[in-house]
């Protein structure tokens, strides 16, 4: 029985989901595919509705109205040039429908369609295959507009040409997934790609045996507003001056090739979505090409398996950031002008960092926030700066010299890890550095007056540079009493080179004098004026793998200076003369050396060469448990007021002292004050000492 699909002036098609604009004519017939003949040939006339083949003033629907199930189309072989007014391919459900121009087709075109509007149309799950085996032409002739709406395929599946369909193609909202792929039976093959808009590109070789080379060129830019997919065995050479604009993701599989430039045209590819390739990204010509993220959301950036070579520019240009979720290597740079770069557990490799965009505590840095950490190759003796920051809010960089040419990696973490004694004295960063090789590079650390703890406050104020070698914190040797540079944010430059191994190795920052540092060996000091000369006694406890003692002493407040060296001996009590005593105050300390090059010191004491004065010197220790020493120095008997005040100025306790000529100990205690900041006051009736002190 036959079917008449005659429309009377209809204006539309619909079909599932999608509203076409093709006009129709009131002498126009819809006639639809009923797959009654059996065979899938386009040319049996019972496989469609009326029995009716249809001819070049029909429109044509490939549907499953009444083929419920997948199926194949085939127009006919030979040189037959099958011509239709529209023609829609709309798959129901998970169902697809194939249209194919077969390779022995030889007519040019094998398929024309020549409506106004939207002539052409692909829906999701449909799939187009043009074989055609014609001598010229492009096998299909689209008068009007080709839609590939999202999910639907175009395969380009033949060496004719190709730029008559591309330029059909349609760019409205809902086509930026329908994929146009190039599977060309052909050892190379040159796309269309100058001024050309694609909703989704794959290029693949498995029609030429698994291997293919497609290459363009062009002055006008090429937008692909989905996908960019090259699949396994494909080389895709471009030599474009114009730019290369992904606004989808970018995919690319093992075993394939992107060739940025073959030419000298400096060009830029710009990718809006993630990036993944397991493939070669490398460039021939000397023209220089840049690789742009440039999304308005994150983009995952995946090169595990990918080999990047050549002079290629890595440029970040996004404010919503990246983030690597594999190690990335770049062989010549990677950019910076907005955004950040978060690393998690993997790290960016690369030789030189081009800071485009400052970079700041908010933005333009590269976040180390795992374990991962930044690499730059080659480091020689001109400063490198490493812009890394714990998060994508804060920013400490370091910047390291006199590299010898080494690669480096660093990392800066929150907090300081491992965990020191008394943080509080520190800035609540940890920066992880290793070498390629042992080194001692300069290092120059960053921060703000926000990253500093408690006891790491006012800044600026001098500080020193600690590391930690997987047993214990320890200061580096002659890196104390080291002014801040800068006015917020702050940098400590390293006085000497930083040790390092090709084991990450933590540094931090604390206040000077130890503070941070754990008690692991208690050096009591005192001194006593005899003859005009200075007696100068020390006590040790729990001190062990010591190297020297040194005797250090300041006048009047100018800098310690060594005076004498011990050498660690049995006895608890070691005894120094000092025969110069000079006019004034003369303050005493010991600096402990220990084996290892660490370092600390003990309490202060004063020895005063003038007929009367007091010298307040040390309270110990700092922060306190319980019991606490207060050390003073006097030139007679005196009485001395002590008060103790909370952080609001409160006064908590008060009492008084009959102090003696020379060195003066009195305990205190301080078991009853909450843990917190107090300040301690000594006074008497010509001078007043305030100091802080932490109790624990």
């Amino acid at each position: 029985m036959q079917k008449n699909y005659i429309l009377l002036l209809r204006k539309t098609i619909l079909v599932p989901s999608v509203a076409l604009s093709v006009p129709f004519f009131a002498d126009a017939a819809l006639i639809t595919w009923d797959g009654g003949g059996g065979d899938g040939q386009w040319t049996t006339t019972t496989n469609w509705s009326g029995d009716v083949i249809p001819g070049a003033a029909d429109d044509v629907v490939l549907n499953n109205t009444f083929v419920l199930i997948t199926y194949n189309v085939t127009l006919p072989a030979g040189a037959v040039s099958i011509a239709v007014r529209s023609l829609i391919i709309a798959p129901s459900g998970t169902n697809i429908i194939t249209l194919i121009l077969p390779a022995t087709n030889s007519a040019n075109p094998g398929l024309q369609v020549s409506a106004p509007g939207d002539a052409l149309v692909l829906n999701s799950n449909a799939v187009l295959r043009n074989s055609s085996g014609a001598g010229a032409g492009s096998g299909i002739l689209i008068t009007n507009t080709f839609r590939i709406n999202n999910g639907g395929h175009y395969i380009h599946n033949t060496q004719r040409g190709n730029a008559g369909i591309v330029s059909q193609l349609s760019a409205v909202p809902g086509t930026e997934s329908g994929i146009f792929e190039y599977d060309v039976p052909a050892a190379s093959y040159t796309p269309s790609l100058s001024g050309r808009t694609y909703g989704s590109l794959v290029l693949t070789a498995v029609a030429n045996g698994g291997t293919g080379t497609y290459a363009g060129s062009g002055a006008s830019n090429l937008t692909i507003r989905g996908l960019l997919q090259i699949n396994t065995g494909v080389t895709f050479t471009i030599s474009m001056s114009a730019n290369f604009i992904i606004r989808g993701n970018y995919f690319q599989a093992a075993a394939s090739t992107f060739n940025l430039q073959s030419s000298s045209n400096n060009n830029l590819v710009q990718i809006a979505g993630n990036l993944s390739s397991q493939g070669t990204i490398t460039k021939t010509g000397t023209g220089q090409p840049v690789v742009e993220l440039n999304g308005s959301g994150n983009q995952d950036i995946h090169t595990a398996g990918s080999t990047i070579t050549s002079t290629i520019d890595f440029r970040l240009n996004n404010a919503a950031g990246a983030t690597l979720v594999s190690d990335l290597v770049l062989p010549y740079r990677y950019s910076i002008i907005s955004g950040n770069l978060s690393l998690g557990i993997n790290r960016l490799t690369t030789p030189a960092i081009n800071q485009v965009g400052v970079p700041s505590a908010a933005t333009n840095h590269i976040v180390t926030n795992g374990t991962g950490g930044l690499q730059i190759l080659a480091i020689g003796g001109l400063p490198i700066s490493f812009p890394i920051g714990p998060s994508s809010s804060t920013y400490n960089p370091l910047i390291i010299s006199s590299g010898s040419g080494l690669n480096y990696t660093a990392r800066v973490a929150a907090g300081i890890n491992p965990a020191i004694a008394f943080p509080t004295f520190g800035i609540n960063r940890t920066w992880n550095i290793l070498a390629s090789a042992p080194a001692a590079p300069n290092v120059e650390f960053q921060y703000a007056a926000t990253d500093a703890n408690a006891g790491a406050t006012p800044q600026p104020r001098n500080m020193e540079i600690l590391k930690n070698d997987g047993i214990a914190w320890s200061i580096v040797t002659g890196n104390t009493t080291i002014t801040p540079a800068g006015i917020d944010p702050f940098t400590i430059t390293s006085a000497t080179g930083l040790s390092l191994s090709t084991t990450s190795v933590p540094f931090a920052l604390g206040i000077d004098g130890g503070w941070i540092l754990p008690v692991d060996c208690i050096v009591g000091c005192r001194s006593k004026k005899v003859s005009n000369k200075s007696i100068i006694e020390w006590e040790v406890n729990y001190c062990t793998q010591v190297n020297n003692f040194e005797v250090q002493r300041s006048v009047n407040n100018e800098s310690f200076q060594t005076i004498g060296r011990e050498n660690p001996g049995t006895e608890p009590v070691y005894s120094y003369t000092d025969g110069a005593l000079a006019t004034g105050i003369n303050l005493y300390r010991i600096k402990v050396n220990y084996n290892s090059g660490a370092m600390r010191y003990s309490n202060t004491v004063a020895v005063i060469n003038v007929q009367k004065n007091v010298w307040f010197t040390a309270l110990s220790p700092n922060p306190v448990a319980g019991i606490a020493t207060i050390g003073i120095n006097a030139a007679r008997p005196e009485r001395v007021i002590f008060i103790i005040r909370d952080i609001t100025g409160k006064p908590l306790k008060q009492w008084q002292s009959l102090i003696t000529p020379g060195s003066n100990s009195i305990n205190i205690r301080v078991n009853e004050l909450h843990a917190g900041i107090y300040y301690l006051i000594v006074h008497t009736d010509e001078a007043k000492t305030v100091t802080r002190f932490v109790k624990q």
